[in-house]
């Protein structure tokens, strides 16, 4: 005997309010008792101590938790398929945020099903992962472009490298685009846009505040011509990254980072970094 969940929604993506539907299929091939069938949509999250906190340990909050008992008990003959539907409302002072996948943060939802069988036997169950968006809004932060200069790095270097992003107010579904160029440096290895993601987690048990790369975009691979307009072209990758977000538990912000390497004939390579601010939405399409 085995439990399968299937959702209705092919694509996974929900929303605060809606109401989620699906099947569960019960496989079995034979004339079995059970104790009861029932269907729970979960949502949760995760904060979690960095690498270098010990003692501490992660903090779990539930911010959605709806059941539905599908089967009483009694039996259950071959196959059966039942269908379900719940609500996805968090819990009372709790708010739904986007599924994200972070390095100190963490938010997942799933359904959960469960069949309790009889006797000393252990239950049955599976679960099924989806996807939580919060609704897009009107666009309202600056679509100014963002221009930028990165000059000398240093020591014996000289360097100037220009450039500039479209907007700081990045939707997160659009890729973020610009150009940059190199006037003048060193020989370079290499040039990368990294997203990087900042995580402020403010409960009193586990304050704290860490900066990891989400994801890399390499733009210029080995040395470059100078003065050449080099684009700027990096689509934001699910989960890794979510809105910009302030709760009254953690805050999650964002940045582009891009980074120089140049040559050095005595240490070999030499790095520099330069960061842009970014606000992450998620906007209404035209």
């Amino acid at each position: 005997m085995s439990l399968q969940v299937k959702l209705s929604r092919e694509s996974l993506v929900y929303y605060s309010g809606e109401t989620i539907q699906g099947q569960v299929t019960v496989l079995n091939q034979a004339n079995t008792a059970h104790a009861g069938l029932k269907v729970t949509v979960k949502g949760v999250l995760h904060l979690m101590p960095g690498k270098k906190e010990l003692g501490k340990v992660e903090q779990t909050f539930t911010l959605l938790r709806k059941s539905k008992q599908l089967l009483e008990a009694g039996k259950i003959v071959g196959n059966t398929e039942i269908d379900f539907s719940l609500q996805l409302i968090p819990e009372s002072g709790s708010e739904l945020y986007e599924t994200y996948h972070g390095q100190n943060v963490a938010v997942e939802y799933m359904v959960v099903a469960e069949l309790q069988r009889t006797g000393l036997k252990k239950p049955l169950w599976t679960t099924v992962d989806f996807i939580l968006e919060r609704p897009a809004i009107m666009e309202g932060k600056s679509n100014a472009v963002k221009t930028f200069e990165i000059g000398d790095i240093g020591g014996d270097l000289s360097s100037k490298i220009v450039g500039h992003v479209q907007t700081t107010s990045v939707d997160i579904r659009t890729p973020i685009e610009g150009e940059l160029e190199v006037v003048s440096a060193p020989p370079l290895e290499g040039i990368e846009l990294q997203v990087v993601r900042k995580e402020k987690i403010k409960i009193p048990e586990l304050v704290s505040e860490t900066t990891s790369e989400a994801q890399c975009c390499e733009l210029v691979v080995g040395d470059v011509q100078r003065n050449l307009s080099v684009p700027i072209y990096c689509m934001l990758q699910k989960f890794v990254v979510c809105p910009s977000l302030e709760t009254s538990k953690f805050d999650l912000s964002f940045l582009l980072r891009l980074k120089i390497v140049y040559k050095d004939g005595t240490a070999g390579t030499r790095e520099h970094y330069h960061d842009i601010p970014i606000e992450l939405q998620r906007l209404e399409r035209a």
